[in-house]
């Protein structure tokens, strides 16, 4: 995994990484971005992954073993170029 932004650990044992992912960023959906991209591995410590696209950015927000990093990249550019939001 790239090294990215660690925004947290996961809490509130009541809900999945992923829905917990998704209720922090619907204001950003309802806003500026569209969802592209929902994976979710609950065999792998519930580790998910979102992807969400705006006409000018792409954001990755990744949760792994209760932790959560956020990824930024320019829209169109190579797939695998994301930057961490830490190393900008």
């Amino acid at each position: 995994m790239p090294s990215s932004l660690f925004l947290g650990r996961v809490t509130a044992l009541s809900r999945s990484p992923r829905e917990r992912i998704e209720q922090a960023v619907a204001p950003l959906v309802r806003r500026v971005f569209s969802v592209r991209q929902v994976e979710e591995h609950p065999e792998s410590f519930g580790n998910a992954r979102i992807v969400l696209d705006s006409r000018q950015y792409s954001l990755r927000i990744v949760s792994d073993k209760e932790r959560v990093f956020l990824d930024v990249k320019e829209a169109g550019d190579e797939p695998d170029r994301w930057y961490s939001l830490s190393r900008i």
